[in-house]
């Protein structure tokens, strides 16, 4: 069971394997508005945003009513829960590796040492073979955090098999077997995440605070109306129309989206010179994702580097009943970070 706690909601995800096939068992969603009182866009806490009890009795909500079997749970971490950064550092044996990635971390990471843990993995060089560098990809999440979801999980009777930051769980789900480079655009209703992966292989990672919020925000101040009504036009209307009210919200939202395109470019370019190579395709994750008009736009946009758009689509590997197939490929963008947690405990 892979149970993401994101910013607008919680979902489950329960996978089984049968043979050398991936079973869709049980998933499940919570609205944060049923969570809490406050509307997702009034909190700017860097932290978690619902208590352990809240989240812990969201879960438990989701789970008894799908009727999920496992008490088993992998928990990916969100982006703005943890730190992600790389270096080079020379090529040597393992146990100096460990050694030298908590010396250099600590010019990278804001918080000391002694209140994060830490993870890593290799990107280019062989550890202990003679080549010249080796790039370490590292996360840092804060030990605080790590004590909430071990207390999520006591209270609400799961068994926590791992916690990983969410950069693997969409790898898992959406990059795999992925040959080219690609991009993972998660744009989260707090934040956006853009990872590029070559070969399924994670190259880098970078998070900026324009979001789906940002755009029901927007909504709600240029029209005057409530935070609910705003997020109803950005989820049927989006950036379609040309024409009165339609005109309007694309207007208003274009802003926005432009905000999260050149973000995004930047992120390219910068990849481009280091890496002397371009991003081929690029999959949009996240509820946003599914926002009328957000990909054709995109589409349009990034046409000139040829670069493909694509919507996530994270339960095409696994199998379902054929009657869940359509509403799945819609709900996909949202439950990729789930899908990938529960993934982790087939491996």
């Amino acid at each position: 069971m892979g149970v993401d706690f994101g910013t607008s909601s919680v979902r489950v995800v329960e996978l089984a394997r049968r043979g050398q096939s991936v079973h869709l068992q049980n998933y499940g969603e919570v609205a944060a508005s049923d969570i809490q009182k406050s509307p997702p866009g009034t909190i700017t806490s860097d932290s978690l945003l619902f208590s352990s009890r809240e989240m812990a009795g969201a879960a438990e909500a989701i789970i008894r009513e799908a009727g999920i079997a496992t008490r088993e749970v992998n928990f990916p971490i969100p982006d703005f829960s943890s730190f992600f950064t790389s270096f080079e550092l020379p090529s040597m044996s393992p146990k100096e590796l460990e050694q030298a990635i908590f010396y250099e971390a600590r010019s990278y990471i804001p918080l000391p040492l002694s209140e994060v843990t830490l993870d890593w993995q290799v990107e280019g060089g062989v550890v202990g073979k003679r080549s010249p560098l080796i790039k370490v990809l590292v996360a840092a999440v804060p030990n605080d955090v790590i004590e909430q979801y071990q207390q999520i999980a006591a209270l609400s009777g799961l068994q926590m098999k791992s916690l990983e930051v969410e950069v693997f769980a969409l790898q898992r789900a959406l990059a795999r077997g992925e040959s080219g480079t690609i991009a993972i655009l998660d744009i989260g209703a707090r934040s956006t995440t853009c990872n590029i992966f070559e070969n399924g292989e994670l190259k880098t990672s970078h998070s900026f605070n324009v979001s789906g919020n940002d755009l029901t925000e927007i909504l709600s101040r240029a029209l005057k109306i409530g935070y609910q009504d705003a997020e109803n036009i950005k989820k049927e209307q989006g950036i379609t129309g040309f024409q009165g009210a339609e005109k309007e919200a694309r207007e208003i939202l274009l802003p926005v989206v432009d905000s999260i395109l050149e973000e995004t470019k930047k992120i390219f370019r910068t990849f481009n010179n280091n890496q002397k190579k371009g991003v081929e395709k690029v999959i949009l994750a996240g509820a946003t994702a599914v926002m009328p008009g957000l990909k054709e736009y995109f589409l349009e946009e990034l046409n000139p580097q040829k670069i493909e758009v694509q919507i996530a689509d994270p339960f095409k590997k696994v199998s379902c009943p054929q009657i869940l197939e359509d509403m799945l490929k819609e709900m996909g963008p949202v439950y990729a970070v789930a899908v990938g947690s529960a993934l982790k405990g087939l491996e």
